[in-house]
């Protein structure tokens, strides 16, 4: 008997770059070829500071009492 899993398969299919698997593989060649995963970590870096920054204005115009108070 096959699993939902096997059936319905999840994420990106192999051919499809991610940004993690791009970093991962490019730590084979770091010492040659340090842009193959320094360019996929720097979008990462930033594409995630901007969601944080994001959902931190979100919250401050959705909750405003709860600015500062971290």
């Amino acid at each position: 008997m096959r699993s939902v899993a096997d059936a319905h398969p999840s994420g990106a299919q192999p051919p499809t770059p991610e940004w993690d698997v791009m970093i991962n593989e490019g730590r084979t060649f770091i010492t040659p070829y340090p842009w193959l995963s320094l360019f996929p970590g720097i979008a990462f870096f930033l594409t995630e500071a901007a969601l944080n920054l994001s959902g931190d204005g979100l919250r401050d115009a959705v909750y405003p009492r709860w600015r500062g108070e971290h």
